[in-house]
């Protein structure tokens, strides 16, 4: 399985020139360190509390906002930093700005499909236990209980994957290794797909599969207006899937998807948060507008983060991005639009 370097070079050598309009402009707002809330001004990224665990890459992220609107974000699985393999949860309170552990998760987990919220609940699914233990299982974990529950396996092992919620429904695309003999789904002749698309259905535990991707390669992107849009780094192509037809849609956009960013959607709009840039980590937050397929420019990280992972947030009855990324110290920080 390749290394994170080899994947850097390998996604995004072809950004480097693309890239050049992703300067900041000097009158932009940059960040803040935490200070009171009715301080912080719009676009803003402010320091939270790090997370005090050694994971630094490869974990997954998702947000359970409650009937109060408080948020807590919680940091699923990952790496550390000597690259072994996780299976700790830890949850960040966004109004508290404090971080505590959680039930961990029944394996070891890195590099998975993502995580997503349906009524209250995480499902994460897929991902790499060891090196070639690529894992088929989903499970759910309930905040209130603090626990994991294991529900119906996926038609195949997967991982690098990404996973969205249309009609409270989970929507994954997941790959396996290329030069795996077994990849789960039998196809006639022996031959099968390198990545795939499923539905999974909570109330029934049932998977479908659905329209193969039309694209090789570790997707990112979000769900906006119902529908999926991903993309892979190195590329300058979002890949829509609609549910109601079933089918992919190319839309060629004018930037190349950065290696190692953060990937949130936010007011029906794709943000694409720190990364690389050739070879070089940066600090641009950019802004994909599909209503005019156009791209901006917000406000840059404090420092440059790659490899994270983002969440959205209610802070102060406002949405707000959370993004955890990287060593200590400014490994937490936060978004205002």
């Amino acid at each position: 399985m390749p290394t994170r370097s080899l994947l850097v070079l390998a996604g995004v050598l072809l950004s480097a020139a693309a890239c050049r309009d992703e300067t900041v402009s000097p009158t932009e707002p940059t960040w803040s360190a935490t200070g009171p809330e009715a301080a912080v001004i719009s676009n803003t990224w402010l320091v939270k509390r790090d997370l005090w665990t050694n994971q630094y890459s490869d974990f997954a992220a998702a947000t359970v906002t409650d009937a109060a609107g408080q948020s807590t974000v919680y940091v699923i699985g990952g790496r550390s930093s000597t690259f072994g393999s996780l299976g700790k949860v830890m949850a960040y309170t966004v109004a508290s700005n404090t971080w505590s552990a959680k039930a961990p998760l029944p394996i070891s987990l890195y590099r998975s499909n993502g995580a997503a919220v349906i009524n209250g609940r995480i499902y994460i699914s897929g991902g790499v236990r060891k090196y070639k233990s690529y894992q088929d299982r989903l499970y759910v974990y309930d905040p209130a209980a603090n626990s994991w529950t294991a529900k119906h396996v996926m038609p195949t092992n997967g991982f690098d994957g990404l996973t969205g919620v249309i009609n409270n429904q989970l929507y994954v695309v997941t790959g396996c290794h290329s030069q795996e003999e077994d990849c789960g789904l039998y196809y006639p002749g022996g031959d099968h797909p390198d990545r795939w698309l499923f539905r999974y259905d909570p109330p029934t535990d049932t998977w479908t599969e659905l329209a193969v991707p039309p694209f090789f390669g570790a997707p990112v992107g979000g769900t906006i207006g119902g529908k999926l849009f991903l993309g892979v780094p190195g590329s300058s192509v979002l890949h829509v899937y609609d549910p109601a037809t079933n089918l992919w849609t190319e839309r060629p956009i004018p930037r190349v998807i950065r290696s190692g960013s953060a990937f949130v959607t936010l007011g029906a709009k794709l943000y694409m948060i720190g990364g690389y840039q050739g070879v070089t980590a940066v600090r641009t937050t950019s802004v994909y507008d599909p209503a005019t397929n156009a791209w901006t420019n917000k406000a840059p990280l404090p420092t440059a983060r790659a490899w994270g992972a983002a969440a959205r947030v209610v802070v102060g009855g406002q949405i707000g991005i959370e993004l955890v990324a990287g060593a200590r110290p400014g490994n937490n920080l936060q978004y205002r639009p």
